[in-house]
């Protein structure tokens, strides 16, 4: 009897629940929605009735269909500072949201470097330098932001947002800007700045995460990737039962692993349990828990956001890919999968292309070695090489020795809300520094010749060009000697007597990179011996 009771309760609540007209997630009060796209609601009511809604001064009625869902579309509007109120109404039941805003809308992605905040005191690391005086000062209620909470979904694609904090989308102000990702955060306050125009932030990053989770299966399908897909089907058929074995499995294994451990310090010596507390176990992540595997990320916390029209992505994300080459095809998916999903081929789709991090201890006398950094350093380039609407902010210079999160997110922001302004508002500046455009050996030296420096070059500190390496034939690089000559830089080395190949800034760390073009914008990395990735599966 208390099982039937229970039953009927579950089934009298589902009906109730249906009751209700709803709206997706994606919908609540204070949200940006897109400028120049048609604005469309939508969200569930009982099956087959009337829901009459109204935004702003339009109003129409719509029927949802068998299953309850419905669907009511607006008329596109302009950018700007008038806000506005949302009613849905089935029978006697009404939905309000208010404080609606219009602008542009960017989906900011990636791994720790996108998701460190703001911050609300200095901790070195994790937190926007004078990120005090930034949340002070951050008053922008046309700056909006939803946080989209972490989330893992193996084989199933989640069709509803949930949020990291707040019941929803929040208007950017000191009570919470410190908790804004502090890249996306700078980058929509210039922008912001710059245009005159709300804009909208859409977060969806998680710490340590490489670039697999974050494509679709029908990316890997579409870019072939025969590898991942072989791995992805691996794992195909694991339902939902299966999901919560493997849960409960690794919950099990966990526990006896834990006390066993437990057992082993309490007798242990004293001296030796100091130790053995650095053993302590952890718990095994199952498939279907794993913020690493294939399409889990996507599936969790891109789908649910590929309802609303966006204006484009910035992307910081890479050091968990360091120095592999199939990052370059897996980017090239990344990029033509979410266009394929926001159904926009030509998206603006800006990377930063990672700081300097790393390397030798005594990085200024460290001999001239390939890293794993300047290798991805390097496939980001080459991808936004390969793509107008590809923009790549260069961090290079502002990198830190040992701190993986460098503070000055500042100017993170600033480059990539450049290229934003160039690529995506078509606005004729000069959005990146320096790039290799061409280079000429000329007796015992190399002629490095620059595209984005049309007003000369320059360095930061007065003094000579750092960071470059030549080699020859041998391609054994060494550090060498460069001088501005007008528009280009000419490298050499007394070790190099017939140099053939040119790098710059290509280490996993150097502090001491100062070159940049006149107007300030630091100098990319680059290597003139290209590495051949038309074959890298």
């Amino acid at each position: 009897m208390k099982k039937m009771t229970l039953w009927m309760a579950a089934v009298l609540f589902a009906a109730w629940a249906m009751a209700d007209v709803r709206l997706d997630p994606v919908f609540t009060s204070n949200m940006m929605l897109q400028q120049g796209a048609p604005i469309a609601f939508f969200g569930t009511a009982p099956a087959e009735k009337d829901v009459t809604a109204t935004f702003g001064d339009e109003t129409v009625t719509v029927k949802s269909d068998a299953q309850g869902k419905w669907r009511a579309v607006f008329a596109p509007k302009k950018a700007g500072k008038e806000t506005f109120a949302f009613f849905a109404k089935e029978g006697n039941n009404t939905i309000q949201l208010v404080n609606i805003i219009i602008g542009d809308v960017w989906l900011c992605a990636g791994q720790s470097n996108m998701e460190m905040p703001v911050g609300k005191t200095f901790r070195r690391g994790w937190s926007a330098q004078d990120c005090e005086k930034e949340v002070a000062a951050a008053n922008y209620p046309e700056i909006r932001y939803a946080d989209q909470a972490r989330r893992v979904s193996l084989n199933e694609l989640q069709k509803n947002a949930s949020y990291q904090f707040g019941s929803g989308w929040v208007v950017c102000s000191p009570k919470v800007a410190d908790r804004f990702s502090a890249t996306a955060y700078f980058f929509a306050r210039q922008l912001h700045k710059d245009l005159d125009i709300p804009i909208g932030l859409i977060n969806t990053t998680w710490s340590g995460t490489r670039i697999e989770p974050w494509i679709s299966k029908q990316g890997y399908e579409a870019a072939k990737l025969e590898g991942d897909l072989a791995q992805i089907a691996k794992n195909a058929d694991i339902d939902a039962a299966k999901k919560k074995e493997l849960s409960a499995n690794a919950d099990a294994q966990y526990k006896k692993a834990l006390a066993d451990w437990e057992a082993k310090v309490a007798a242990a010596p004293e001296a030796e349990k100091a130790n053995l507390q650095k053993q302590k176990p952890r718990r095994s992540t199952p498939i279907n828990e794993n913020a690493q595997f294939h399409c889990n990320l996507y599936n969790g916390m891109v789908e649910p956001w590929t309802t609303l029209p966006i204006k484009g992505v910035i992307w910081y994300q890479g050091c968990s890919n360091a120095g592999n080459p199939h990052y370059y095809p897996l980017h090239k998916a990344l990029i033509a999968d979410w266009r394929a999903k926001w159904n926009n081929p030509t998206m603006p789709f800006l990377i930063v292309q990672l700081a300097s991090f790393g390397g030798p201890e005594d990085w200024q006398n460290a001999p001239c070695e390939d890293a794993a950094y300047a290798l991805t350093r390097d496939i980001q380039a080459k991808v936004a090489s390969e793509d107008p609407n590809v923009g790549l902010a260069c961090a290079i210079d502002i990198g830190e020795h040992r701190n993986i999160h460098p503070a000055n997110k500042q100017e993170v922001g600033r480059r990539l809300a450049l290229e934003a302004e160039r690529i995506a508002y078509g606005k004729n500046i000069l959005s990146r520094g320096p790039m290799l455009d061409k280079t000429a050996v000329e007796g015992n030296a190399i002629r490095v010749f620059y595209k984005n420096a049309p007003n000369g070059l320059k360095t930061t500190d007065g003094q000579p060009p750092r960071c470059f390496a030549i080699a020859g034939a041998d391609k054994k690089f060494v550090w060498a000697n460069a001088k501005i000559d007008g528009l280009t830089v000419v490298v050499s080395s007394p070790d190099v007597a017939n140099p053939m190949y040119v790098r710059y800034a290509y280490a996993a760390y150097r502090g001491d990179c100062n070159l940049q073009n006149a107007e300030g914008l630091a100098a990319y990395p680059f290597r003139s011996d290209a590495f051949d990735y038309a074959n890298v599966k």
